[in-house]
């Protein structure tokens, strides 16, 4: 009995490492802790904001037109850094309800521009813009070799018996 246990610990310690290096990074937009902005807007919109990440790593801009309140012939977002060097864009056009791009960013702050053009001045249109950390593979392997380990000397256990 003290032979499994010995076993068990190598892929616990590998478990508690993978799930403890997954954490999401945080993201804050205007000064607020969140990962998403949501705009009404009429006409032609123009926005700056401040954006900061806690981690460097890729992060995925992912923009939508909100499905039944939009009239959206163009819209989009642009990173750049605080020299004013562009890093990325994401630009959405007529017909397309959502797109997304990936980058690579290091930790700190960034400038985020928004842009919206409706249809008219009439109409009116809503956008959302979701930023979130993609998944870091390593943890992945990590956690997938651990929970494989641990059933295998759960089947060998089972076969002792």
């Amino acid at each position: 009995m003290k032979m499994i246990n010995t076993y068990f610990k190598l892929p616990l310690a590998l478990l508690l490492c993978a799930t403890a290096g997954a954490q999401a990074a945080v993201v804050n937009i205007a000064g607020q802790p969140t990962n998403s902005i949501e705009r009404s807007v009429t006409g032609v919109y123009s926005s700056s904001l401040k954006i900061s990440f806690s981690e460097a790593g890729k992060y995925e801009l992912n923009f939508s037109d909100l499905p039944g309140k939009s009239e959206f012939s163009l819209f989009g977002a642009a990173i750049s850094d605080k020299d004013g060097k562009s890093i990325g864009s994401l630009v959405v056009d007529d017909g397309v309800l959502q797109k997304a791009a990936q980058f690579s960013l290091g930790q700190g702050e960034y400038d985020l521009s928004l842009f919206a053009i409706t249809y008219g001045d009439v109409n009116f249109g809503t956008f959302k813009l979701d930023v979130n950390s993609v998944p870091l593979p390593p943890a992945i392997i990590g956690l997938t070799s651990a929970l494989m380990w641990m059933g295998a000397l759960m089947r060998r256990r089972r076969t002792a018996k």
